[in-house]
């Protein structure tokens, strides 16, 4: 594949120099914070000055670093287009269905594979307990096909009809929900609203 791909013309290679650095600075907060958390439990969480000082210098490198990659010509992660409403509420809906993913493929076969003398597992063996997420897979691609036909054939929402919505969803939640759930609300709609 490699030897059949058709080499990139020398006018339209761009030249990008490495940002060592960076690259410095990202392994360092990723080594510092998952050290941090491996060892935690080992340690004693807060009790232990080796779990606060990993995770305190782990979180000040990750500072640094995304400072570092805002100023610097050839980022290894561009931040500069990550602040817009589109893109942050995409990265969103990526990270809850990632986490409700990850969720269901953990806790959906160890419910299953646990045994019924404790009185809410299924007992089931290893191969039983993965057949229950095969209805996932075509269930992905039957949501994927309505969904393209759907932006098709309406197209993405518009920001009177976002407005709308959000005012109906704000009127029946001030009156059935408590106040937390409306500040979480409130804090939604002054991302979304002020172009985020």
């Amino acid at each position: 594949m490699v030897l059949a791909a058709p080499e990139t013309p020398p006018a339209q290679r761009t030249k990008t120099r490495t940002d060592w650095i960076g690259s410095l600075g990202l392994g360092a907060w990723l080594v510092c914070i998952l050290i941090a958390i491996s060892n935690g439990q080992a340690w004693g969480w807060w009790s232990s000055a080796s779990f606060v000082g990993f995770l305190v210098a782990g979180i000040v490198l990750l500072l640094a670093w995304s400072v570092e990659q805002r100023l610097i010509s050839y980022p290894l992660l561009d931040f500069r287009g990550m602040d817009k409403r589109q893109v942050i509420s995409g990265y969103v809906a990526f990270m809850t269905v990632a986490a409700m993913a990850s969720g269901l493929f953990i806790l959906l076969p160890g419910l299953a594979e646990t045994p019924g003398i404790f009185g809410y597992g299924l007992g089931d063996s290893v191969l039983k307990s993965s057949l229950t997420l095969m209805p996932i897979l075509p269930a992905a691609f039957i949501s994927s096909y309505i969904a393209k036909r759907m932006l098709h054939r309406v197209g993405p929402p518009s920001r009177a009809r976002s407005r709308r919505r959000s005012l109906h969803h704000r009127v029946l939640l001030a009156r059935f929900r408590p106040r937390p759930v409306l500040a979480a609300l409130r804090w939604r709609r002054h991302i979304w609203h002020r172009g985020w």
